[in-house]
């Protein structure tokens, strides 16, 4: 199922024959997807044909069901005649992004289901394409964009962002857009857009962007031009929050993952729950309880105080204990905490694993309920993700308790999320008041034609400034908080605009006249360029090895001569980015094959001197051990002959001598004769007493 490409040469020099023994079809009905295969690019509108090869060993009807992009799309029977069967099918995309498709064989009694199923994927290609992210159903931002000359896909539905939809997109824009409304994939996979594919990044303010968003040591975080690390900032209510931890048996297991070190899951939750401490004041308030059938008190509502460091090798001890969680006994420890005293803000966070929550009896949603009536807010982080068996629970708890409900996969990533949520219930991350504008000469790096900024904004988020990044405005207070700023961040560009340009508290920057000319001149100045012509990449998978072919026209050479060619590669579940070797194959044309895990699930570029040339993102099969296509067998055979190897059909005689090996052991009966006769001689030696005369 590998490619074979240089296996005979090697063998051939090492003088190693190879055989076969090939493996029987199983006596019971067999079909399989040979083939599914479209053009690799489409234009928006324009059609094209999907087409197919199957193989079976029986004849008659197969029923069938192609999907697009995990919606069926076509269904039906396809015939098969001497085992085989060929279809294809039509479609248009006017989408742009990266589409799956997917081949679905349904045959009665199959004997290998694993062969059942193929897939590809067709990127459409936008020009100029901006995928804007918003609530506001008609977002004013809208036609300033498609002014500005940009093809502009508006979403206020989070279900369609997943990391295909990137491929086509050259800038996203975060307009007042939740952190936790993004797909978690969506958003581990935006680091490799911005930096290794060259992708654009803007983030607009609002009460739903940068800190107040949740956007703090999130994956988008270290991208953004300003930090939204607050910790410095001054504070002006105080803040209790109780956390409740899921210390049930399936906590005592370890994470997913190879960093995983002798870690468990109820370590990563200690760490989080120590994150959430060490970002509170020394006069904030905090309680933990840890919870199986019951509610463990670890840390009693008090005070952090600057002697915090006790309290936090307290909540690193806590060990899972077996059982259940009781959610009922969680809120209701948490509520009575935090019942008992009157601050500016009082929060609960509850950490349960979203696999393994079910409630016990008790009426959670009451708890719930009488918590918020007393002002007190509930979110949840759940391990695991929002499809699990029990995060429909987690939602209600979270959504009855007016606060966020967030899920993590990855282990690894808790620890992040109980940052973010301790800082944006702990810190005022959004001002509701207007502040002075205050320009910079930051901006002639974007723009040699000057702004008429206005005077002031109606509210801002809060920010501080990043190391690197050029400020272009800012408040103009004692300790400024950036409005505009912008910078370099790997292949891509990434800027941020810290006040309302739409939606509440953005009356003054509406009534702006330069408004319109700010979006546009950072949104051109983010995106990605156009590809340049004369070259390009293609992809092509077989078992789970991705072949990689960058071809170029001569008008490259000058300046892959001084700088070849760079593959990087990023695996979506392990987020680790691979650089991998080229082979040249011949002028004008580099080939890569990459050994890539089952089920992978890849995004990929190549940069070529100043340009990069983005791929992906590909699935690697988990079936490839069941698929039998013609040209791998023909390939096979190609080796064996080529090898002077031979098919086996007794294995009994993979054991006798071939020639070769004959040749070879023509030398050992004199070498045994040899071995005898000195063996015969040392026994002599010994019984006759025969000895070396020493002198010294």
């Amino acid at each position: 199922t590998q490619p074979l490409t240089g296996v005979a040469e090697e063998a051939r020099a090492a003088g190693v024959p190879i055989d076969i023994r090939w493996l029987l079809d199983p006596p019971a009905p067999d079909a399989q997807v040979d083939l599914l295969e479209a053009p690799t690019r489409s234009a928006p509108g324009e059609g094209f044909l999907l087409q197919a090869r199957l193989s079976a060993n029986f004849d008659g009807q197969v029923p069938y069901q192609l999907l697009r992009d995990g919606v069926p799309i076509d269904s039906g029977s396809l015939t098969l005649s001497r085992g085989r069967a060929a279809a294809r099918f039509a479609d248009v995309l006017r989408t742009p992004g990266t589409h799956r498709y997917e081949l679905l064989l349904q045959p009665p009694n199959d004997s290998r289901p694993e062969n059942n199923r193929a897939e590809t994927w067709i990127l459409c290609e936008g020009k100029g394409n901006i995928l804007l992210l918003s609530p506001f159903p008609s977002d004013p931002l809208l036609p300033v964009l498609e002014s500005g000359g940009f093809t502009v896909r508006h979403l206020r539905d989070p279900a369609p962002l997943q990391p295909g939809i990137l491929a086509a997109a050259r800038l996203v824009i975060l307009h007042n857009f939740p952190a936790e409304s993004l797909p978690q994939a969506f958003r581990k996979a935006l680091p490799f857009y911005v930096q290794e594919q060259g992708g654009g990044l803007l983030m607009l303010g609002g009460k739903n962007s940068f800190g107040s968003g949740g956007y703090y040591q999130s994956e988008i975080d270290p991208l953004l031009p300003v930090s939204l690390d607050l910790q410095r900032r001054e504070k002006k209510l105080l803040a209790a929050v109780a956390i409740l931890m899921d210390r049930s048996g399936s906590m005592g297991s370890s994470p997913s993952g190879t960093q995983s070190a002798g870690l468990t899951k109820m370590d990563l939750a200690n760490e989080g729950a120590a994150a959430s401490l060490e970002l509170l004041g020394d006069q904030d308030l905090a309680a933990v309880y840890a919870v199986d059938t019951k509610a463990h008190e670890i840390l009693p509502l008090s005070p952090l105080g600057k002697n915090r460091a006790p309290l936090l090798d307290s909540v690193r001890r806590v060990r899972s204990a077996g059982g259940g969680i009781n959610i009922h006994e969680a809120l209701e420890a948490g509520c009575e905490a935090l019942s008992k005293i009157r601050v500016g803000t009082r929060h609960i966070i509850l950490f349960a694993d979203a696999r393994d929550s079910r409630q016990h009896p008790g009426d959670y949603r009451q708890i719930v309920q009488a918590a918020v009536a007393e002002g007190i807010t509930v979110s949840v982080i759940g391990m695991g993700s929002e499809n699990d068996s029990d995060a429909e629970l987690l939602k209600e708890i979270a959504q009855l308790g007016k606060g966020r409900a967030l899920f993590q996969s990855n282990a690894f990533g808790i620890p992040a999320l109980f940052a973010q949520e301790t800082m944006l219930v702990s810190r005022p991350a959004f001002a509701e008041e207007p502040a002075s504008l205050q320009p910079t000469a930051g901006w002639r790096e974007i723009s040699a034609a000057p702004l008429r900024w206005l005077p002031e904004v109606d509210a801002f988020n809060l920010t501080l400034p990043r190391p690197g990044a050029t400020l272009a405005a800012h408040t103009g207070q004692e300790d400024p908080t950036p409005l505009v700023a912008f910078w370099q961040k790997g292949a891509g560009r990434t800027a941020a605009i810290g006040f309302p340009l739409a939606g509440p508290f953005s009356e003054k920057a509406r009534a702006w006249p330069d408004s319109p000319k700010l979006l546009t001149s950072l949104a051109q100045w983010c995106a990605a360029p156009e590809h340049p012509p004369g070259a390009d990449v293609r992809t092509q998978v077989r078992g789970t090895t991705l072949q990689v072919d960058f071809f170029y026209e001569p008008s490259w050479e000058e300046t892959l001569a001084a700088t070849p060619p760079l593959l990087r590669t990023q695996d979506q579940h392990s987020e680790q980015v691979t650089a991998t070797p080229w082979e040249r194959m011949a002028p004008g044309h580099f080939r890569s094959q990459i050994r890539v895990a089952p089920g992978s699930l890849l995004q990929g570029v190549v940069h070529a001197g100043k340009s990069v040339f983005p791929f992906g993102p590909i699935l690697i099969p988990t079936n490839a051990e069941w698929m039998k296509s013609p040209a791998s067998l023909a390939e096979t055979r190609a080796l064996v002959t080529a090898t002077g190897g031979s098919e086996r059909v007794d294995l009994s005689e993979c054991w006798a001598p071939t020639e070769s090996s004959r040749r070879d052991h023509a030398l050992q009966p004199g070498i045994l004769a040899l071995l005898l006769v000195l063996v015969l001689m040392e026994a002599l030696h010994t019984r006759a007493g025969w000895h070396e005369n020493h002198t010294g």
